[in-house]
């Protein structure tokens, strides 16, 4: 993200002659120009002096760089790279080399001078931000009063370096002429429009190669002027002039070829020939472009001091040119690197920074190529540095698209979570802790009848039973136990009765079973509600059971989701679960003439009556009254899941007695009589080892069972977690319309992964003033973030994954922090 600019200085340096009193005129001229004032300048006409002599070795050690890279670069050919076994001498690019540091080292040792030490501290000083929250960059409008100084490499100085006082590197260099208008350019409105000038060249180099090209549509419009075949230098000429005084206005100049400086013409450059335009003779074309909006003019030329600063003083905002002469394979290779940063949407500065830092890659190929580009900048504050806007979708996707590394670990949790080992382990453990978050919170509804009463036939019920039966059995479940259960719950008046056990196939003492029934029926009118598997069309049979008096509930489920029936009046098929809650729905308003009661002698299907009778109530509802209250037992929206909510403690939902001990009760029992014909009550397995629906107990059942249960009845409880509970637990949450919805992992993944990135933009953006505070605040939010989820599934019930966002979310987090490591 780019830094906003916030402090600029102007800096003055130039050679003056020292004073020549009491000296021979002689000594006075050996020693002029040794003598070196800068003048620093601020806001509020703050200034700052210092007067530092001019070393002779710095002039030499620049003239012998210059003479060695002149010498280098003549000997390449014109557009060819320069690299190692071209057949050069070597003892050129080593040359070069050598004296590039050595000018190097004698440019820095003379502006380490501890005389520039208080100039350099205050522009250090606003280095550091003003709420330790915002960085910004620092700008140097540096004005040299001399050839001599301008072409000395002032972009390589690195004040916070050679300065005592620590500093952020957000210093930056810019030239700016003595002599400069107000800038006249003004900012054009549509797409940004780019003039591309191709000069003169017999091997024909100049022309753009396809990444040119390429870059320069990705920038928006841009116009290509070159010379045609048999074309007359003198209307290329005109041509020029005339698409410079286009009325529609250009933004950004770009001129390759040759060029060179000349004081008297403001400088020149070539386009054909012996031909060359002159700048002084195209100034007012020059200038009438500027008040139509050209603000940016980069002459990837030779030697365009003079080029540059004609031009600000004509009021461009900025212009980049050449220093010395440059090779045209250098020349392209700056040329593609700046555009690729202007086309990402960074100003001219850092663009500028950007190519030249490639070129220093690259100095194996192209010596000291990084020193020659120097930009000249208008210090008006109204000169806005030109940046090339992207639109919208760029910028966006330039800015949010995820990295490799965030790709990476963005795939590798989408793909944990739609694993269902991951999806089955993370949601035991966030039921266990949102079963311990309402225990410690004080949460648990308030203490009433469980709506399930479960008939367990555990271990201890089935020895007893083989001790008592004569030829007991368990697979299948010995009918005659079944019968006298049935029988028994007849006698205590039962209304509504699930049996949790697949009858599919014909079995002795099968008649015991089926005479239970009917007497229930024909004499307590109980509702039967009997296990079935739809996939593998296992029903009840005929003996024991008729559709025409009895229900068919499919028991199968997927742990730990609530099966939900494909419509209020199960057209297809119907959960066990929520058929057993329908029917003691409709089983409380037996009363009412409307509502179907089970009958040994109905010529009809019980199940299509009672489709029929929610049905007419559905019909009814806009009328004066429904005939059955909340018959609408779910209200889940697709394709969110309904889970089994363990944080409810089970005795909540279902209470829980052995077979053998519910057959040996007493009638007198009170409390037995007063909650059974308010209760569903359900014939399952108490967890006995040879049972085909034993589960792993849920962490969040296994704590409510150390919790809330004495070491007495603990015993009476399996190691197991039976589907007779599940079932329970789905019953609970029909009649109750508990419904928790599961919010999907990969959807709070992304969500995760699209704010890590913000935040990661942010801290980016403001280069991490803070960092132990910064990540104390992301650990408390993301703390806040938990405990924000544990009530929002009481209060909402709904359950938001916590464990794999935050681990997203983190990765994005520390990807900054690592980066400062």
């Amino acid at each position: 993200m780019a830094m906003n600019t916030k402090s600029s200085f102007r800096l003055e340096i130039e050679l003056k002659p020292p004073v020549c009193n009491d000296v021979d005129q002689a000594a006075c001229e050996e020693l002029k120009a040794q003598t070196c004032e800068f003048k620093l300048s601020w806001v509020k006409e703050n200034t700052c002096f210092a007067d530092l002599f001019y070393p002779a070795s710095l002039k030499n050690a620049y003239k012998q760089w210059q003479r060695a890279y002149r010498n280098y670069y003549n000997h390449q050919s014109r557009g060819k790279a320069v690299a190692s076994g071209s057949g050069l001498p070597v003892n050129l690019r080593d040359k070069l080399m050598e004296t590039e540091n050595k000018l190097l080292f004698e440019f820095h040792r003379w502006l380490r001078n501890p005389k520039l030490d208080e100039i350099r501290s205050h522009i250090l000083a606003a280095t550091q931000p003003e709420n330790e929250v915002e960085q910004h960059y620092v700008d140097v409008f540096l004005t040299c009063k001399s050839v001599e100084l301008k072409q000395l490499p002032w972009e390589r100085w690195d004040i916070c370096q050679e300065s005592p006082v620590r500093g952020d590197k957000t210093i930056r260099i810019a030239h700016t002429p003595i002599n400069h208008s107000t800038p006249l350019s003004l900012r054009r409105h549509g797409s940004v429009r780019i003039l591309v000038i191709c000069g003169y060249d017999i091997n024909q180099t100049f022309t753009p190669d396809e990444n040119v090209c390429q870059l320069l549509k990705r920038m928006r419009k841009f116009k290509l002027l070159k010379s045609e075949p048999e074309e007359e230098p003198q209307q290329f000429k005109t041509r020029i002039i005339n698409e410079l005084s286009d009325p529609q206005g250009w933004d950004m100049l770009l001129f390759m070829g040759h060029s060179k400086e000349n004081s008297v013409t403001s400088g020149e450059f070539e386009i054909a020939p012996n031909t060359s335009i002159y700048i002084n003779k195209i100034r007012p074309q020059l200038m009438e472009a500027t008040k139509r909006g050209l603000r940016f003019a980069l002459f990837n030329s030779c030697t365009g001091i003079d080029i540059a600063e004609s031009l600000i003083d004509m009021g461009l905002h900025q212009v980049i040119v050449m220093r010395e002469k440059i090779d045209n394979q250098v020349a392209q290779e700056f040329l593609v690197a700046f555009l690729e940063s202007m086309a990402e949407g960074k100003d001219v500065h850092v663009s500028l920074q950007t190519a030249c830092q490639i070129l220093k890659n690259r100095e194996t190929d192209y010596p000291s190529a990084y020193l020659i580009p120097s930009l000249f900048r208008h210090p008006s504050a109204d000169a806005e540095l030109f940046v090339i806007e992207r639109s919208w979708w760029k910028r966006v996707w330039q800015d949010w698209h995820p990295s490799t590394k965030e790709a990476s670990a963005l795939a590798t949790l989408l793909f944990l979570s739609f694993l269902v080992f991951t999806q089955d382990l993370l949601l035991d453990t966030r039921l266990l802790a949102q079963a311990c978050y309402r225990d410690k919170t004080n949460q648990i509804p308030a203490n009433r009848l469980p709506p399930v009463r479960l008939i367990a036939i555990d271990q201890m019920s089935i020895n007893q039973a083989d001790a008592e039966i004569n030829g007991f059995e368990i697979m299948p479940m010995d009918r005659e136990y079944l019968a006298k259960l049935v029988t028994r719950l007849s006698n205590w008046n039962a209304k509504v009765i699930g049996i949790d056990y697949y009858l599919r196939t014909q079995e002795p003492k099968e008649e015991k079973l089926a005479d239970s029934i009917q007497q229930a029926v024909q004499e307590q009118n109980s509702w039967f509600v009997f296990s079935v598997h739809q996939q593998h069309q296992w029903q009840v049979t005929k003996r024991i059971a008729s559709p025409k008096w009895s229900l068919q509930g499919d028991t199968s489920f997927i742990p730990w989701y609530v099966e939900q029936p494909d419509d209020e009046i199960c057209h297809t098929s119907c959960p066990f679960a929520y058929l057993l809650a329908l029917s003691h729905r409709l089983n409380q308003h037996s009363n009412l003439v409307t509502v179907p009661q089970p009958n040994l002698n109905s010529p009809s299907n019980f199940q299509q009556q009672i489709n029929q009778t929610l049905k007419n109530n559905r019909e009814h509802e806009q009328g004066q009254a429904k005939m059955i209250p909340s018959v609408n037992l779910t209200n889940i929206p697709r394709p969110f899941h309904s889970i089994i909510d363990f944080s409810i403690p089970p005795d909540q939902v279902y209470q829980w007695i052995p077979a053998q001990t519910f057959l040996d009760l007493p009638f007198s029992d009170e409390e037995l009589n007063r909650s059974i014909t308010q209760q569903i009550v359900m014939i399952a397995s108490g967890g006995y080892l040879d049972a085909e629906d034993n589960f792993s107990t849920p962490l969040a059942i296994g704590y409510w069972r150390q919790q809330q249960l004495s070491e007495q009845r603990q015993e009476n409880f399996p190691d197991v977690f039976t589907g007779g509970e599940a079932h329970a637990y789905m019953i609970h949450h029909f009649l109750s319309q508990h419904q928790v919805i599961l919010v999907p992992d990969f959807l709070i993944i992304l969500l995760a992964a699209v704010l890590g990135k913000a935040v990661t933009l942010v801290l980016l953006g403001n280069r991490l003033p803070h960092r132990y505070q910064v990540t104390g605040a992301l650990v408390g939010v993301t703390v806040a973030y938990g405990f924000l989820g544990l009530q929002t599934y009481i209060w909402f019930s709904v359950l938001i994954p916590w464990l794999l966002p935050s681990v997203m979310f983190w990765f994005y987090v520390l990807s900054v922090f690592w980066r400062y490591v």
